[in-house]
């Protein structure tokens, strides 16, 4: 008798139908976890952004509480959507020194130019103009007295950051509520 040869259904190993079928598999699954690494970095980045802008909010709102009611600083106005006179100012973050600096301007035509390097150095300076280089942000806060209620000053501070590669846009809006310290009614102010 002749030794008999396996059959084809008695044989060890894999197909080459068997072997593409487990590597499609296997790149779907990859560009799966591909897309979810690029979602979770653009989600973390957008966080990121989102920390720093709640952080200029609070500073301005910590910024206008040094001041007196009837203070011309805070005196009731501005707009949160529109660059108004004494009622907003830029803050920029550049990443490679650790500068920070905050560019504020009462007249729209002159920005003065708070520079804060990573050293403890505080600069000052004036400019007509002003740079959108790294992360910037604008502040626009509105002030309004007597509301939501009489004898209280509403304080609202809305920062948006200016670099438009970040979607949705980072936009984060904060108010603040204090008490006049003088007597006032819905026609007078603080």
């Amino acid at each position: 008798m002749s030794p008999s040869r396996p059959s084809i259904i008695e044989s060890k190993g894999f197909t080459l139908l068997e072997c593409m079928m487990a590597i499609a598999i296997l790149v779907v699954g990859m560009m799966a976890l591909a897309l979810l690494m690029t979602r979770m970095y653009a989600t973390s980045n957008r966080a990121h952004f989102m920390n720093l802008a709640a952080t200029f909010a609070s500073e301005k709102l910590e910024d206008l509480e040094h001041y007196a009611p009837g203070d011309a600083y805070i005196a009731p106005g501005g707009d949160l959507n529109t660059d108004t006179q004494s009622y907003f100012d830029v803050v920029g973050v550049t990443l490679a020194n650790g500068t920070y600096q905050e560019i504020m301007s009462n007249d729209l035509a002159t920005y003065n130019i708070f520079t804060l390097s990573s050293n403890g150095t505080v600069a000052n300076s004036n400019s007509s103009t002003y740079s959108k280089a790294g992360m910037t942000f604008s502040r626009h806060w509105l002030i309004e007295n007597n509301t939501p209620v009489n004898g209280v000053i509403r304080v609202t501070v809305k920062v948006k950051l200016l670099d438009g590669s970040v979607y949705p846009p980072v936009d984060f809006t904060m108010s603040a509520v204090r008490p006049c310290s003088v007597s006032t009614s819905s026609t007078t102010a603080c």
